[in-house]
Formats: C-alpha cells, sequence, structure tokens
C-alpha cells in the first residue's frame, strides 16, 4: 500500500475510534477512501461545520479550498431545514430551487477566489456576500433561476444587477471585483 493510502487508513482508525462528533463514516466509505481520492462530487452528504476543515482534507485527500467550499455547500443546503418562522418574525425558509440555483452558482466561481459568507433573509432569499478591505459585494438568490448582486469596491464605486440569469458565465465586472478580494 502507499504511504498516502496508509496514513487515511490510520486517520480512519483515529478518527472512529476517537467518534469525532457529527462525522458519519460507515465501512462501506471507509473502504472508497481507501481505493480512490474523493472529491466535491461524492464526499459524505453531513460534514457538520463543527469538524475541522484540516481533519476533513488529511481524511479525504482534498485540497484545503475544496472543504471550505463543501462546508459552505452544507451550510445552504441545511436552510431546507428551517421552518416557517425561523427567524421569530414569520421569516420564511428558502425554496429548494432557491438553494439550487445558489449552489449551482457557487460551483461555477473560480476556484483561486476567497469564498463568499451566506446568509438567509426573511423572505427566503439566500445571500452570498464579501465584506473585506473595503469591498463589499451582496448576491441575493429567490429561486426564479436569477440573481442579482450590489457592490462597492475600495475607492466607493457601486455596481449592481437585478435579474441577471444564472449561467455558467458570470458578469465580467461582478466577477473582476469578487477576484481582487484576497484568498
Amino acid at each position: 500500500m502507499s504511504n498516502e493510502i496508509l496514513e487515511r487508513q490510520s486517520l480512519y482508525s483515529q478518527t472512529s475510534s476517537q467518534r469525532v462528533p457529527g462525522l458519519i463514516v460507515s465501512s462501506t466509505l471507509a473502504f472508497a477512501t481507501l481505493a480512490a481520492p474523493l472529491s466535491l462530487n461524492n464526499l459524505p452528504t453531513y460534514i457538520p461545520p463543527n469538524v475541522s476543515s484540516e481533519l476533513i482534507g488529511k481524511f479525504f485527500a482534498i485540497e484545503q479550498e475544496n472543504v471550505d467550499k463543501q462546508k459552505l455547500l452544507y451550510t445552504i443546503r441545511s436552510y431546507s431545514t428551517y421552518e416557517k418562522n425561523w427567524d421569530g418574525y414569520e421569516g420564511v425558509p428558502p425554496k429548494n430551487k432557491t438553494i439550487s440555483d445558489t449552489t449551482h452558482f457557487l460551483k461555477h466561481l473560480p476556484d483561486n477566489i476567497k469564498l463568499p459568507y451566506a446568509g438567509l433573509s426573511g423572505d427566503g432569499e439566500i445571500n452570498l456576500f464579501w465584506d473585506k478591505d473595503s469591498i463589499y459585494i451582496d448576491i441575493g438568490f429567490l429561486g426564479n433561476n436569477k440573481f442579482s448582486y450590489y457592490a462597492r469596491d475600495n475607492s466607493g464605486k457601486e455596481i449592481s444587477g437585478d435579474d441577471i440569469v444564472i449561467s455558467d458565465t458570470l458578469p465580467t465586472e461582478l466577477i473582476n471585483l469578487i477576484k481582487t478580494i484576497s484568498i
């Protein structure tokens, strides 16, 4: 066996014996892990936010950026469990289509950028936002296969767009501003 496989096997044993809270790993998953490295498309569906990204990255032999993106996707998918009045102010949970639109958008962001924060509004809108070094970007999804955005660069210049159809290509001025936020 290669050293990488032995290291992951050892980490699996440590994880199992330590019983990390919330980390669900079956013998089938352990076998799959030893057989081939996992990707974003075949990670377990439950990776709670309190499990360290470093542990997940070592265990599944994936890059840190992908682990962070997977945790962000998990957070967004968790919004589907919210019930009506989740915020105490008659907040509505997002529609499944809203979650789908948001995750589609995230999966098409370039890999070399800082990931956004995610938030849920009382009207069921999911927002992705960045706020760093006087740069602010807020992108909202309502589940209609479109998004809107507002952004302000570090010189104070504002840009915005409404009813932008979600596709594999993002508006140039928006993606250029996102790229200015360093990882």
